[in-house]
């Protein structure tokens, strides 16, 4: 299988990214995380550094291939969330480094996924969204329970509140999986921040990512930049991976 990867982060209207975002692959197996530090919390960039490093150096050592593809992303995820809550000990528990993460795994054509809190993984065919990680936030519980629609997410005043984290507590609340999902050639899977995808509706990114002849790397940074254009002057730092399926 021939993956076309691309990766960008961008500072938006912050004064620091603590956004993080990495791709390993090895052999046939592909991973590919998505780290987004916690603004509200102090050394959401230590959060998200240290999440990622763990999980990247995990992959790098485990067996390949992988038997029991989730299960490795649910270990992957809570060692992660150890590490980070390692940290921040000593530190108030409102002070604690805090990220959410989005983690995606391609082995045998089929992807595997798995996030914690609002950083989102879409998967795009045919220029429609098939899929995409529905959000471990206050509003993605109120859309849930048909108190408010997709169209006034954004606009929420608690659309930032989110419910689960890497880091902070010492039992994750929430992390949810998918998978194992077939892959089709010409597939796009985008994992991004919440300062990317709040910027857009679904059906958005679906035909901004399907109706560019431009390679991944430069749809991706054209994403990322419109991004930061529209949610200007208080645009979030803006960061995604772009994963192209050429051939299976």
């Amino acid at each position: 299988m021939q993956i076309v990867t691309a990766k960008a982060s961008l500072l938006g209207d912050r004064d620091q990214n603590q956004d993080r975002v990495g791709v390993l692959r090895r052999g046939d197996t592909l991973l590919a995380v998505v780290m987004d530090g916690m603004g509200g919390h102090s050394q959401g960039d230590v959060a998200a550094e240290v999440g990622l490093e763990c999980m990247l150096n995990r992959f790098a050592k485990v067996k390949l291939p992988l038997i029991k593809e989730q299960a490795f992303l649910t270990e992957l995820i809570l060692e992660a969330h150890e590490a980070v809550i390692k940290a921040g000990l000593g530190l108030p528990i409102d002070m604690m480094p805090r990220s959410t993460t989005a983690v995606c795994l391609i082995q045998r054509d089929r992807m595997h996924w798995a996030h914690v809190g609002d950083s989102r993984i879409y998967l795009i065919r045919q220029g429609k969204m098939i899929t995409r990680t529905r959000d471990h936030t206050h509003v993605e519980m109120l859309v849930q329970q048909g108190l408010i629609s997709e169209a006034q997410v954004n606009e929420h005043p608690m659309r930032n509140f989110v419910e689960s984290c890497l880091g902070g507590e010492i039992e994750m609340s929430i992390l949810t999986e998918s998978g194992p999902i077939d892959l089709n050639a010409n597939d796009s899977i985008l994992m991004c921040s919440d300062g990317l995808w709040s910027a857009f509706k679904d059906e958005e990114i679906a035909t901004l990512l399907s109706s560019t002849e431009n390679t991944p790397q430069n749809t991706l940074e054209t994403l990322c930049n419109a991004a930061v254009e529209i949610c200007h002057p208080i645009s979030d730092n803006t960061s995604g991976i772009l994963l192209q399926i050429n051939e299976l």
